[in-house]
């Protein structure tokens, strides 16, 4: 369970966010599911692009797939980093 330093650490972040729905666009419901590019890529990176936003990601490969069916996104690509809790 969190502390209470926790829970209000969260409380603050979660007052500062937007929650955003998936309904992504014409162009990316489109796309056909490969290897590399699966159905929750289509999602995210179309809901992005439905927004008119920068979509942050680390999966290359998956906007390099979209991109060889003529989607090509507005992405930031930064470098893969675990996510161990630290």
């Amino acid at each position: 369970m969190a502390s209470l330093l926790e829970q209000a650490r969260a409380s603050r972040f979660l007052q500062r966010i937007t929650i955003i729905y998936d309904n992504p666009s014409p162009r990316a419901l489109k796309l056909q599911p490969t290897r590399k590019l699966g159905v929750n890529d289509i999602i995210i990176l179309g809901t992005g692009d439905r927004l008119g936003i920068i979509t942050i990601t680390a999966d290359a490969k998956a906007v390099r797939a979209a991109s060889v069916q003529g989607v090509d996104f507005n992405v930031y690509i930064h470098s893969p980093c675990p996510l161990t809790g630290n």
